[in-house]
């Protein structure tokens, strides 16, 4: 069972993941991309983190304290 609903924007962003596995989009790039908030991107995101569709691969502190997540996909995860 997926993590997420079609058309969802988990679906879409796991989607585009399958047209650019060796692309990185940190979770800002998701929000503006995608549409939402990045620390609800975060958030949404856990379970297809915890499905192995995507995989965090970093994170760094901004500017402003908040937290960068690094959200990536290949092969591996069987995403590609």
């Amino acid at each position: 069972m997926k993590p997420y609903k079609t058309g969802s924007r988990q679906a879409r962003v796991v989607e585009w993941f399958k047209a650019n596995p060796d692309e990185e989009l940190y979770s800002q790039d998701i929000a503006a991309k995608f549409g939402g908030h990045p620390y609800q991107v975060a958030v949404s995101f856990r379970p297809c983190v915890a499905a192995g569709l995507l995989s965090v691969r970093k994170e760094k502190r901004d500017e402003a304290g908040g937290v960068k997540f690094v959200y990536s996909a290949g092969p591996a995860l069987g995403v590609a």
